[in-house]
């Protein structure tokens, strides 16, 4: 956390608006990335409904993708947006369409992330398990399914409609025995 302290002392704000919280364990491909996110989102919901504030967008984004803006242009930015679109708008970064098909087997054969079994942070599997048996609705799930990076700027609707919706569960349940669900749950 001296890191953190060090950053947020470095930001106009003094990092009011960075909020850290212990990591869950994931495995690189599988669902537990995805139940990180979501993990993420409703701890981001919960700390804005005790402190009474309110958010208009979730940026959630990784070292990788560090930002070119500053944090208060990133602001700035956004609550232009906000004001000029109703509702809210989201911002996604897409692959290119003819690359969607090129990983439709993804769905086919079915994947086990270790890391949902409940055995804590320290388990024995830290890569997704590729079995060596296809899904047995594979033909059913021949469908054309967008690829999305998992950093993305989403509104408030949107970040409830991933934490609280059956919607979300149901597109969480199909992806469950994929490979690479974070860039296709959202």
């Amino acid at each position: 956390l001296d890191l953190l302290d060090h950053i947020k002392r470095d930001l106009p704000d003094g990092g009011k608006n960075v909020h850290v919280r212990a990591a869950d364990a994931t495995v690189d491909g599988g669902v537990s990335a995805v139940l990180g996110t979501l993990s993420a989102m409703s701890f981001f919901i919960d700390l804005v409904e005790y402190t009474g504030k309110k958010f208009n967008y979730y940026v959630n984004t990784s070292p990788r993708d560090y930002p070119v803006l500053s944090p208060e242009n990133i602001r700035t930015l956004l609550a232009w947006v906000y004001a000029a679109h109703s509702p809210p708008l989201n911002f996604f970064r897409f692959a290119p369409r003819s690359e969607w098909t090129k990983f439709a087997s993804r769905y086919e054969q079915l994947h086990y992330d270790p890391s949902i079994a409940f055995s804590g942070t320290d388990f024995e599997l830290k890569n997704l398990v590729t079995a060596n048996v296809w899904n047995p609705d594979r033909r059913s799930r021949r469908r054309e399914i967008a690829m999305v990076d998992s950093s993305m700027i989403v509104s408030g609707d949107f970040v409830r409609l991933c934490t609280d919706s059956m919607l979300s569960k149901k597109v969480l349940t199909l992806f469950t025995d994929s490979e690479l669900a974070s860039e296709h749950f959202f």
